[in-house]
């Protein structure tokens, strides 16, 4: 099974991804080609769609647990898929890695407004402790 994992969203912070997981584990700058990151409406958290000559950058977390894969399906929820998909990593590695997908019947979701981790994920995080009690 495969244990890599690539996180394009708020699963980038270790906070969110300990948070539900458990785990630390150590991660690598990659990105995913040929897709884009918007922001779901009425979201604070991103989905991705095929997009030709685009590209979403991200983290890819090694040595994830198939117990963690389950609490991350969950966590996810129905609006998304989990699907092996080709990401390259900053130092060049081609590696196949999972990813979580949004559903075709759930695109109309999608916002034009792009996504990035730096400018939208505070909101999410701070949400997320508020409800974790970290």
């Amino acid at each position: 099974m495969n244990k890599a994992l690539f996180c394009y969203g708020t699963l980038q912070s270790p906070e969110v991804f300990g948070g539900i997981t458990g785990l630390k584990l150590p991660s690598t700058k990659a990105v995913l080609t040929d897709y884009a990151c918007f922001r779901v409406h009425r979201a604070e958290y991103p989905g991705i769609k095929p997009l030709a000559g685009a590209e979403v950058p991200g983290l890819v977390y090694q040595g994830v647990s198939a117990n963690a894969l389950k609490q991350l399906d969950r966590f996810e929820g129905e609006m998304y898929k989990r699907q092996l998909m080709p990401i390259k990593t900053d130092e060049g590695q081609a590696i196949t890695a999972w990813c979580y997908v949004i559903r075709a019947h759930w695109l109309h979701c999608l916002t034009d407004e792009p996504w990035h981790f730096d400018t939208h994920a505070e909101a999410f995080i701070k949400r997320f402790r508020h409800n974790k009690n970290i």
